[in-house]
């Protein structure tokens, strides 16, 4: 009866092992903050390259926040009339992403003019 136990025991605490064991060898994941500057609402904030799967958008501070990022996805901001440096960022930690936005001509010429028409 003893030994029966022992080995119920010992299989029990063999499992218990593995899926801990398994559990820290599994991919991590991040939660993740993206800061647009200047504050740019509407940036989609992509998976891999400018076309893939959107994850985020920003809101009217320029932020995204984005829950759960596998280690090493590359995330990308893309929205027209600008470009962003840097074009991409690879998730390595929790924390914050910062990216500046930076208008192409024509969409600094339309931010000069609704500039001047508030003044």
């Amino acid at each position: 009866m003893l030994l029966k136990l022992n080995k119920r025991m010992a299989v029990v605490a063999l499992l218990l092992v593995v899926s801990l064991l398994s559990g820290c060898f599994g991919p991590k994941t991040f939660d993740i903050t993206v800061q647009i500057d200047p504050e740019v609402a509407g940036v989609e904030i992509r998976e891999g390259s400018q076309t893939g799967t959107l994850l985020a958008e920003t809101n009217e501070s320029g932020m995204a926040e984005l829950k759960k990022l596998k280690e090493g996805t590359i995330i990308v901001p893309v929205k027209d009339g600008y470009s962003f440096d840097p074009a991409e960022a690879k998730v390595t930690s929790s924390g914050a992403y910062n990216f500046m936005a930076i208008p192409d001509q024509e969409t600094d010429k339309k931010i000069a003019a609704v500039q001047s028409f508030d003044d």
